[in-house]
């Protein structure tokens, strides 16, 4: 299976932090769609008005939508995913923004999440 085949578009996802400050984020397509997982072990971290490809479907974080169709993304400030425990993070949500996208949202956007 190719990239192409299995996201749609030949250069998979994108996700694009054009803030000034580094990001994390998390994709989930699990329900409840505002859960963040047990493990950080899937949260990425992007510079500063830099890009982040997912273009494998064997790579984590991956953007399968669930039965619902949709994917949920979570961001973070770095410097929390730094500070605190992941178990505090997660106990007091202490996220930037959660989005949720379907596939008609990603295919409209481009293949594109742009950060904020």
């Amino acid at each position: 299976m190719t990239t192409c085949e299995y996201f749609g578009h030949p250069h998979g996802l994108v996700i694009e932090n054009r803030s000034s400050s580094k990001i994390s984020f998390y994709i989930s397509n699990q329900y409840p769609d505002t859960l963040l997982p047990s493990s950080s072990k899937y949260v990425i971290s992007i510079q500063p008005d830099s890009l982040y490809y997912i273009d494998n479907p064997k790579q984590k974080p991956y953007p399968n939508l669930n039965r619902k169709g949709n994917m949920f993304i979570f961001f973070f400030d770095s410097d929390t995913i730094e500070c605190y425990d992941w178990k505090i993070i997660r106990e007091e949500y202490k996220i930037l923004e959660r989005r949720t996208s379907s596939m008609q949202d990603i295919i409209n956007s481009e293949w594109r999440i742009v950060y904020p």
